[in-house]
């Protein structure tokens, strides 16, 4: 009886950590596919000039006097591209609880450093030891 009910804790344990991992103060998985539409045609808007300024003058965009127009002053470009994304698609926290050290080396260098997602694999190297090191206790305290 002890057993199953050491069994189902863990079992509840480790299905809460991979639930509550990705949350947190700065992921909110709802927001993720929420959409500003003003704010996206207002940027798409001003690349759009940009864009057609390039082609009518035949010339690339560092070419072009643009500063002069006042288009590029209002948009960043790198904002747009700085989208996080999991390594290889797989999320942080197991790329941590599966491999341990050498998976949360693997995040950083995919991630070029990103504290958040190193901090997730981290939580699942911790979570991995956790996990561990209670079921060597159980085992060891309830021989089978």
């Amino acid at each position: 009886m002890k057993i199953k009910t050491l069994l189902l804790t863990l079992a509840f344990a480790v299905s809460s950590v991979f639930a509550l991992a990705g949350e947190g103060p700065k992921k909110n998985p709802a927001a993720m596919f929420e959409l500003d539409e003003a704010a996206a045609y207002e940027a798409v808007g001003e690349l759009s000039n940009i864009e057609k300024l390039a082609k009518d003058s035949d010339a690339t965009l560092s070419e072009l006097d643009i500063n002069a127009d006042g288009l590029v002053t209002n948009v960043q470009l790198d904002s747009l591209t700085n989208v996080a994304e999991a390594p290889l698609g797989i999320p942080s926290i197991v790329w941590g609880f599966c491999f341990g050290l050498l998976g949360m080396v693997f995040v950083y260098l995919m991630t070029d450093g990103d504290r958040q997602e190193v901090m997730s694999s981290f939580y699942g190297c911790l979570a991995a030891v956790v996990i561990s090191v209670v079921l060597q206790l159980a085992i060891g305290l309830f021989p089978f």
